[in-house]
């Protein structure tokens, strides 16, 4: 009988539910980096699209990848905000069951 092999045992990464992403800012200038091991999708290929929630004083405000951000890699985003500013996880199209900040910054 054939076994099945995981992806985790054939050698690939498993499927990372919770992206682990840092959040900077220098100004009205926000930069978000990808600290996981698995590529954040901007949502081009057919799967829900990888969503940062910024909010800052009463605003939530969604924030879209300008591209798909591969582990290691950042993009900067402009928002004129007051601090605090957290960070909340989402993938687009889908709720939202634990709203707790992944990250903020002062």
């Amino acid at each position: 009988a054939k076994r099945r092999v995981s992806a985790a045992e054939g050698g690939g990464a498993p499927l990372s539910l919770f992206p682990n992403v840092s959040i900077e800012a220098h100004g009205s200038v926000i930069t978000l980096r990808n600290n996981g091991a698995t590529t954040l999708r901007a949502g081009e290929y057919g799967q829900p699209a990888y969503r940062a929630i910024l909010k800052f004083g009463d605003t939530d405000r969604w924030i879209a990848l300008p591209k798909d951000l591969h582990p290691g890699e950042s993009t900067t985003i402009e928002v004129q905000a007051e601090r605090p500013i957290t960070l909340t996880n989402a993938l687009e199209g889908i709720p939202i069951v634990d709203e707790t900040p992944a990250a903020e910054v002062q």
